[in-house]
């Protein structure tokens, strides 16, 4: 892992198998761990931080909401996909610690755009070790708003 890898969590019975989004994480250079379920998600929080979250919401043995409380406070982004008849929705769940269930649900093209900036941003303060910090996170967050359709 470089000083500017994202760390990133993806969550799910499908995590592992879900290469397109892997690759794309891959090209872009986040480091990558899995989870199967919440409690191995849970136990992966707990021991080391990630910048983004990445999950599905129906686990084996809870929901995607499990994990919420434990990203809270902190500086991570989480969503989760949920299926739907032809492919999945991504829904927002925490944006830098911050509860934002309220935003509309995004088609993976959708989402793919935005996961490419939210990516971009994190990494740009890791280079120096600082980190974006919350100013620049809520003026990141409006301009990722004005950008969806």
């Amino acid at each position: 892992m470089n000083a500017t890898s994202v760390a990133v969590l993806l969550v799910g019975s499908g995590a592992r198998r879900s290469r397109k989004l892997q690759d794309h994480l891959k090209r872009r250079g986040c480091d990558i761990s899995f989870a199967s379920s919440c409690g191995e998600a849970l136990q992966a929080l707990r021991e080391r931080h990630f910048d983004l979250v990445l999950s599905e919401f129906r686990l084996a043995d809870g929901t995607a909401y499990e994990l919420m409380p434990s990203l809270r406070g902190t500086d991570a982004t989480m969503f989760f996909s949920k299926r739907v008849e032809a492919g999945c929705w991504w829904m927002s769940a925490i944006h830098e610690g911050r509860d934002c269930c309220d935003q509309p649900g995004m088609r993976p093209a959708q989402f793919t755009m935005r996961l490419d900036k939210i990516l971009a941003y994190k990494a740009s303060g890791k280079a120096d070790g600082t980190g974006p910090g919350p100013a620049a996170d809520t003026h990141a967050e409006a301009e990722l708003q004005k950008n969806l359709p």
